[in-house]
């Protein structure tokens, strides 16, 4: 074999290495491409995944909810029945509410307290909470003084924590007294 030969020899190896390299490369960029590919499938399954456990979870709290707040209204149905109905006390309460309000007063609660019954009438006290302001106050008690139901204030308690509009909290205790209604 002559030198030219060799070369020649020597060429066409370096070209088939070099299209080996070139093929083997290219292997690895499409091997790399595919695996990001597979990566990006495999991120976007689990997110959907998460996605879905959340969702049954939230449909697992939604559902226990719903039974919970179930059996809150069988057992306030059942308390409810278990209190008399009273038309002369709700009648109390709608008169304080009403007479209230037309006097500028918020009511915050208002707790009866169990008739006393007496000689020849009977009396139902009152915890009132109110918020309102002094003059509002005044115009309520003139208003339950001035009605037609005997009524007498127990206790007044007011307080405010609010200097600049000076809005009072107030705790006000009434006894309504009634003749053979109960």
């Amino acid at each position: 074999m002559t030198m030219k030969e060799l070369i020649e020899q020597k060429k066409w190896l370096l070209v088939k290495a070099g299209l080996s390299l070139g093929s083997f490369l290219i292997f690895i960029v499409v091997l790399w491409s595919q695996a990001i590919a597979i990566w990006e499938n495999w991120s976007e399954v689990k997110s959907r995944q998460m996605k879905v456990e959340e969702a049954r979870a939230w449909k697992d709290v939604t559902h226990r909810v719903e039974q919970e707040n179930n059996m809150i209204k069988a057992d306030l149905t059942a308390l409810y029945q278990k209190v008399p109905q009273n038309e002369v006390l709700s009648g109390i309460i709608n008169f304080l509410q009403r007479t209230g309000k037309e006097a500028g007063i918020r009511f915050i609660y208002v707790k009866p307290e169990r008739p006393r019954k007496l000689a020849h009438y009977e009396e139902i006290s009152f915890e009132l909470g109110l918020k309102g302001y002094y003059h509002n106050l005044g115009k309520f008690l003139f208003s339950l003084e001035s009605s037609e139901n005997v009524i007498r204030v127990q206790s007044l308690e007011m307080t405010t924590k609010d200097m600049i509009t000076k809005e009072l909290n107030i705790d006000l205790k009434i006894s309504v007294f009634l003749i053979n209604t109960l």
